[in-house]
């Protein structure tokens, strides 16, 4: 097969357009303009209970989402822009069922599912909204529910501290 420059430069444009929306879709591309995209703090303020639940998430530019729970472990899921600055959540944690909060002989294994909307601030730098857990056996029944506020502060390099390791 015999290139001639025409080829070559079809197939040195089609890798530039590759590498550029690639870079495009990185995460680091998504933080300058402080959308959902990013690592961060949650705390889970359920209804009716006396203290907040410390979580992770971290949020991708490919619409998934992985939540760390200190009780469940993690968690995974998708999240969809539904507003301005507001966003769809949903995830999942599959989980020991000698740890769930619903009185029920349900089996070795339960599933607890979290949506919620949350929006984020106008600086970016945290978001808020209202979700509902929902426990279930892996058949599906419904064992429990209950509904509550999340808030969220977004992970930043401390570069105050990183100054004073790199001297």
């Amino acid at each position: 097969m015999k290139l001639n420059k025409l080829s070559l430069f079809k197939g040195a444009a089609v890798i530039a357009i590759c590498i550029l929306s690639s870079a495009a879709s990185t995460p680091t591309a998504f933080a300058a303009d402080k959308s959902f995209v990013g690592a961060w703090e949650v705390n889970v303020s359920p209804d009716g209970f006396p203290f907040t639940i410390p979580t992770n998430s971290t949020v991708t530019s490919d619409n998934t989402i992985i939540s760390a729970d200190p009780t469940f472990g993690s968690g995974h899921g998708v999240w969809e822009k539904v507003g301005n600055n507001k966003f769809a959540v949903s995830f999942t944690h599959i989980f020991n069922a000698s740890l769930s909060p619903c009185s029920a002989d349900a089996g070795p294994f339960e599933e607890l599912t979290v949506n919620g909307v949350v929006t984020v601030d106008s600086t970016g730098e945290t978001a808020s909204g209202p979700f509902l857990t929902v426990y279930k056996e892996l058949s599906g029944t419904i064992l429990c529910a209950f509904g509550g506020d999340v808030s969220m502060t977004r992970y930043n390099v401390d570069y105050d501290i990183i100054s004073t390791l790199d001297e």
